[in-house]
């Protein structure tokens, strides 16, 4: 087993913690073979939980995992391994809204321009780095497509052995705290916050009929969480 999962999700109106431990990618056969190739990907622990609210209080969503041994090729591979949750789309401009800090090798979308455009950026890693992310599509009603938009967190190394934690929190604002960092070290710990959903990408245009989406609606109180390794260009 290359990582062991275990995912914590605690209620801040409720006396106990449910725990769910997760031995998530352990089953070799769960990232299938054809011939002598690998087909990685794997993903486990698929459940769905409300947010909360301020009076009966918000949930945390937490999760550790341990960082693998390097590959003995990386050459022209792309590794994520996440804790993630996501939610409905909400505006009809609004499309994928995903919390997903990750674990990453090779090339994987890392970084970001920033504000006002929250554009992704793509660079090369040849060991073992982490960055809190939140991955973002909207409907672009000028090409009628879907365009890709990323915040992201400071990136930091990290070795075999190390745990890394991912949380989510949402506070009494309303806004997202969305943190991945080396367990006992809090000098390398990734933040992003996110005030508004679509990180106000879709402010001053929503959709047709919509209003400015904000965490308090109802559509952004419901999750969908899981655990995620995707494996990208693997051929041995």
């Amino acid at each position: 087993s290359y990582s062991f999962c275990t995912l914590l999700h605690t209620a801040t109106n409720m006396s106990t913690a449910l725990t769910l431990l997760i031995s998530a990618f352990a089953a070799a056969n769960r990232f299938g073979s054809e011939g002598d190739k690998c087909a990685g990907g794997a993903c486990c622990g698929m459940a769905n939980y409300p947010v909360g609210n301020p009076t009966d209080g918000f949930n945390t969503f937490y999760a550790e995992f341990d960082v693998p041994g390097l590959p003995e090729k990386i050459d022209g591979i792309t590794n994520f391994i996440y804790f993630n949750i996501f939610f409905d789309n909400g505006p009809p401009n609004g499309k994928m809204n995903q919390f997903v800090p990750q674990l990453m090798l090779g090339e994987p979308l890392d970084g970001s321009t920033g504000p006002p455009d929250y554009n992704p950026e793509w660079h090369n890693h040849s060991t073992w780095v982490f960055a809190s992310q939140y991955f973002m599509e909207v409907h672009n009603e000028t090409t009628n497509g879907t365009t890709s938009h990323a915040a992201a967190g400071d990136i930091y190394n990290c070795t075999k052995g190390e745990i890394l934690f991912t949380e989510f929190k949402l506070d009494d604002s309303w806004t997202w705290t969305l943190t991945m960092g080396v367990k006992g070290d809090p000098s390398r710990v990734s933040v992003i916050k996110a005030e508004k959903p679509y990180m106000g990408l879709l402010e001053n245009n929503p959709g047709k009929g919509a209003k400015a989406p904000r965490w308090s609606d109802d559509v952004f109180n419901h999750t969908h969480v899981n655990s995620c390794w995707e494996l990208y260009g693997m051929r041995d």
